[in-house]
């Protein structure tokens, strides 16, 4: 019997990992920290550990590097649960040994149970073949099986709502606390966050997943500098928070339907500024056309249809205002949502872009969470209102 050790602070996150695991015919024992885990590793061994890259205040990769300090466990397979809106961390985790970093969009139990097979079985087996290269062999159907993921979705879904309506009680709290963040409020934010996007994965939700990843993601990036939060992103994340119930509500886990595919346009004249936006988006999987000149843009606005634009103010020969103006009176693309990039923050330039049609805007310098997080919001409140 494979023994595996499951490290999660999460109680629920933890239990449903467990019986999952304990369904697919592991032996399994959990910890909810790196002091019990430290502690277990040295007395029983585990075959492979299950591991998230965020403990609470704790990190997971410190534990991970205990694990290949010891010469018993050097080997052991450690499959980290990862965010991939954080690459940062996510490197590191490579860095520091993870036999794989999978990401919690994609970590439903029988996933993780294939991943953990195939990695003690190549273990054993002494082959230096990557797990990647392991063929997966999904669970076979039968009523129970059916029954039990039928069970365990409705379940998660209740959860997810639970978890969805303590980040807008802990949002709100942040909010009446100044947006301070060296505050408790803004950790049980970010901790929510992460938990809400940890269950939507958990559920197969991939867009209350996403939202809340990226969402994750932006926090996590202030909380280490906070003299980026700006107003401008607190209206951002005030915005996903808002938007995490609806998107939940609406979203079809069984029959995901065809591909959405939207498609972004940035328009700045500054190359740096414009290839900074692409990079957000892309890291999204937004598909993006960037473009320098602004009248060019307007011609391509006449022949395409875009979903969402960002466009700079300062450019010459055709400002953002005009151009967002011009745009709009396109056959293709009337009501495209438009959000200003802009290092102007005075009152009558906010009343500007209000004027010009614009539905929001971005502070610059910009953080590429933030650009994630407020196309992900405009895209999917669009998406919503069609499908209403």
């Amino acid at each position: 019997m494979k023994r595996i050790l499951i490290v999660e602070d999460d109680p629920f996150t933890s239990e449903v990992y467990r019986n999952g695991l304990e369904w697919a015919g592991f032996t399994v024992s959990t910890a909810a920290n790196i002091a019990d885990a430290t502690r277990q590793i040295r007395h029983e061994q585990p075959d492979a550990l299950l591991l998230d890259l965020v403990l609470g205040e704790e990190s997971g990769i410190q534990l991970l590097r205990f694990v290949r300090s010891c010469e018993a466990t050097r080997e052991t397979p450690v499959i980290m649960l990862s965010n991939a809106f954080m690459p940062d961390r996510v490197r590191e985790a490579w860095e520091a040994g993870a036999t794989e970093c999978l990401d919690k969009a994609h970590a439903a139990p029988p996933r993780i149970a294939v991943r953990l097979h195939a990695a003690i079985d190549t273990l054993r087996r002494g082959r230096a073949a990557p797990v990647a290269a392991v063929p997966a062999t999904p669970e076979p159907h039968t009523d129970s099986s059916t029954a039990r993921e039928a069970e365990l979705h409705r379940t998660l879904v209740a959860t997810l709502a639970s978890r969805i309506e303590a980040a807008t009680l802990h949002l709100n709290a942040w909010i009446a606390r100044n947006h301070r963040v060296t505050t408790p409020e803004f950790e049980q934010l970010l901790r929510s966050v992460h938990q809400t996007a940890t269950v939507a994965g958990m559920a197969g939700l991939s867009a209350v997943c996403q939202l809340g990843s990226v969402l994750e993601a932006l926090l996590a990036e202030i909380e280490v500098a906070p003299s980026k939060l700006t107003w401008s992103a607190v209206r951002t994340i005030n915005q996903a928070v808002d938007l995490l119930p609806r998107l939940a509500s609406a979203a079809d886990t069984r029959h995901p339907g065809a591909q959405w595919t939207p498609l972004v346009l940035t328009v700045d004249d500054e190359p740096v500024a414009r290839e900074f936006l692409t990079t957000a988006l892309e890291s999204a999987h937004l598909n993006t056309l960037n473009v320098g000149d602004p009248e060019l843009a307007l011609r391509m606005c006449e022949q395409n249809h875009f979903d969402l634009a960002f466009l700079d103010v300062d450019m010459p020969r055709m400002n953002g205002f005009e151009l967002c103006q011009r745009l709009h009176g396109t056959e293709t693309n009337p009501d495209t949502p438009v959000v200003f990039v802009s290092s102007m923050r005075d009152e009558q330039t906010r009343q500007r872009f209000s004027e010009s049609g614009a539905l929001d805007f971005i502070n610059k310098p910009v953080m590429l969470s933030e650009v994630s997080v407020k196309a992900l919001v405009h895209l999917h409140r669009a998406h919503l209102a069609r499908a209403v």
